[in-house]
């Protein structure tokens, strides 16, 4: 494998951090020497929950280690919003995308509560649980039928985010990959995308995981500049492929174990 951008989910990042899963790290490790692995604004937000709920130094210098560890790992290549411009990959230590996070750590609680509260509201509307159960054995290619891109399209035209930032850039439609050419209507699209999934109960979240919810999808949003997402995340991977497959994102999604074999496929090949 040569010339891959490779994209590591919070919970692969933070299994090679710990340095326990030997297999994992000497994967990475080999890959580092012709591949690059990325980093995004939302490790750094992942990180920041533990280093703004600290009240001992040892925890916020550990969050500060692992900072400089990624650093190390993706030499500073970072996944960089681009507002009304594409997203793109800047070079920039981790330490200064952190340092943005933390300055505006204090909006994070009402956005957290409205998840919630949202997360919530779809629950309502499936109380036993049956609708989940259907549609959990959908293929992940389903929300390419039409009573489901349908809907969809709609609910892109109607959001007034989405339609005027992709208006600013000339567009009219929401396809891919030209929406691309504002990071703003793309993240928003992918947003209201993933919402979909959870207002048809596919692979709901609980309400307790709002948090965890909104950080996947900005890992959803920033992975699908990657050649590979690396979770072990079940839920979350259904949930990225079928995304990715509707908007025809080629990003390949692999598990940990599904990475470590294609590394030791690829030496033996």
């Amino acid at each position: 494998m040569e010339n891959k951008k490779i994209y590591l989910d919070q919970n692969v990042l933070s299994e090679y951090l710990a340095g326990k899963n030997s297999d994992l790290v000497n994967a990475i490790l080999e890959l580092k020497k012709k591949n690059s692995f990325l980093y995004s604004p939302a490790h750094m937000e992942e990180l920041a929950v533990p280093f703004m709920a600290a009240s001992n130094r040892e925890v916020k210098q550990r969050v500060l280690e692992e900072i400089d560890s990624i650093s190390e790992l993706t030499g500073n290549r970072e996944v960089f919003p681009g507002s009304d411009r594409p997203m793109h990959i800047t070079i920039e230590h981790p330490s200064f995308c952190f340092k943005r996070v933390i300055d505006f750590y204090h909006l994070n609680p009402p956005l957290e509560q409205q998840e919630s509260e949202q997360l919530e509201l779809y629950k309502s509307t499936d109380p036993t649980g049956k609708a989940a159960q259907k549609m959990s054995n959908e293929s992940s290619s389903f929300l390419l039928k039409e009573e489901h891109s349908l809907a969809l399209n709609g609910r892109f035209h109607l959001d007034f985010l989405a339609t005027m930032s992709a208006r600013q850039v000339g567009l009219r439609d929401f396809n891919y990959p030209e929406i691309l050419k504002s990071h703003t209507a793309f993240e928003r699209c992918i947003e209201i995308t993933f919402c979909y999934l959870e207002s048809i109960r596919y692979r709901p979240e609980a309400v307790k995981n709002s948090r965890s919810r909104m950080h996947d999808v900005s890992h959803a949003i920033y992975g699908s500049i990657a050649d590979i997402l690396v979770t072990d995340d079940g839920r979350f991977s259904k949930k990225v492929q079928a995304v990715y497959e509707y908007w025809g994102i080629q990003t390949e999604i692999l598990s940990t174990d599904g990475f470590i074999s294609k590394v030791v496929l690829g030496e033996t090949a």
